[in-house]
């Protein structure tokens, strides 16, 4: 009930907004998404953020060096950016790779050089963002997590109940929590960033990669000594 006479009032304001703005809101959704947890600090990627913002506003066509996941090289493509999303901690570009001669999802921390051209271009006319995001495997969350946190580190997950899915008091003071993730990679960095106030409960898998890490920090401190 609530959501449809909040989705109501929105319209009515986008309404009697100047034309100009209109559009502006309009492009936005349809180009700027956010799905998933919102955790990564992205103020490093603000220049490259701003310009593929910039060349999906006017429609002009980039040039980027990206470097693909766990390779060393680099590959140089001209990239015509449709919408930039941020899911799961991560920002995206989505967009017509002409090197590839499809539509393609990078990772925008990824991009190691970019350089907008004068030339523009156009989507293609079947072009969905919702339906192509439905379909992309990456963006379905592989992985649910649940933590508990001791009671002395309460305040650390009630103070932010926007990471989370769930969140559960429990009677000796500590609280459990839940949330879902791409893969293992980012959950990995979450429990350790929270070392010893929160302890993995699920899945069996991160416990043991999070196990895996903390002896290998524990390891390099004690050589290092």
């Amino acid at each position: 009930m609530y959501r449809n006479a909040a989705q109501g009032a929105l319209a009515k304001l986008v309404n009697v907004l100047p034309d100009e703005q209109r559009h502006e809101i309009s492009w936005a959704r349809r180009t700027l998404l956010a799905t998933g947890m919102h955790r990564a600090d992205f103020t490093p990627l603000v220049p490259l953020l701003e310009k593929l913002r910039r060349a999906a506003r006017e429609r002009r066509r980039v040039t980027m060096t990206y470097r693909s996941r766990g390779q060393s090289e680099t590959l140089q493509r001209d990239f015509d950016p449709y919408a930039l999303i941020h899911r799961w901690g991560w920002w995206y570009v989505i967009g017509y790779c002409h090197l590839r001669q499809a539509v393609r999802t990078f990772r925008v921390d990824r991009i190691v050089e970019l350089m907008l051209l004068g030339q523009t271009f156009e989507m293609l006319p079947d072009f969905d963002i919702q339906e192509y995001l439905a379909a992309e495997p990456e963006a379905q969350p592989q992985v649910q997590v649940r933590l508990r946190f001791v009671p002395e580190a309460a305040p650390l997950a009630l103070d932010n109940p926007a990471f989370w899915e769930t969140v559960e008091e429990q009677p000796d003071g500590s609280v459990l929590v839940t949330f879902s993730a791409a893969d293992l990679e980012w959950p990995t960095r979450v429990a350790l960033g929270y070392g010893p106030h929160a302890v993995v409960l699920e899945p069996e898998e991160l416990r043991r990669l999070v196990g895996e890490r903390a002896r290998a920090t524990a390891a390099q401190y004690a050589s290092d000594g």
